[in-house]
């Protein structure tokens, strides 16, 4: 019988080993797509978006401006203009893979969903009512708030958000500030005093 330590060792490289499987599967396709599309100078924005989120999903992001330049790629993608070249011009190349983004906005979404469920609650209401926050928490509060277009405090107090009861009067009072419901969703719990996250 193999004793406890070899066993996890065998199960950590395991887990290593399919972790590097993935990301060979992953960059095969988009190397396939890059040389097929006749679009390979496309390739180092893949493989940056790809470091980003994974730094992100191990909490190692010291810098927001990655987090800022997939915001705006999600942004071009999401816009209508895009979508009407793309509906009009179908047999032309994507600038990049249709399912890449989707991925990796979802990667993002469930890192930062994982921190405020951890702990990140706490980091972010304190800066919600202008307390000092953890330091080790800055900088993902920091990617929290940017992806998700998080108003400024003194933002939220303007918006006269005391007495607010239901989400639907969250709604209303953040429509000025073009807060996106997911945000909205995410930050609910916080403004309403409601200990129960709406992680989705």
């Amino acid at each position: 019988m193999l004793p406890v330590s070899a066993i996890q060792g065998v199960h950590f490289v395991n887990c290593v080993s399919l972790q590097k499987l993935e990301v060979f599967d992953l960059f095969s396709s988009i190397l396939y797509e890059c040389v097929t599309q006749e679009n390979p100078e496309m390739l180092p924005a893949y493989i940056a978006i790809d470091q980003a989120v994974r730094r992100l999903e191990r909490r190692e992001m010291t810098e927001t401006f990655d987090l800022w330049q997939i915001k705006l790629v999600l942004e071009f993608f999401n816009s209508r203009s895009h979508q009407d070249r793309v509906r009009k011009n179908p047999h032309r190349g994507l600038f990049m893979n249709s399912e890449f983004l989707p991925v990796m906005k979802c990667s993002i979404d469930n890192a930062l969903d994982q921190w405020l469920q951890a702990g990140g609650d706490v980091c972010l209401h304190s800066y919600l009512s202008g307390q000092p926050t953890d330091e080790s928490q800055l900088s993902m509060l920091a990617c929290f708030l940017i992806y998700h277009s998080v108003p400024t405090p003194g933002q939220l107090l303007a918006g006269g958000l005391e007495g607010s009861t239901s989400f639907s009067e969250l709604l209303l009072k953040f429509k000025p500030l073009k807060l996106p419901v997911r945000a909205l969703l995410r930050l609910a719990p916080l403004l309403l005093g409601n200990p129960q996250s709406m992680v989705l």
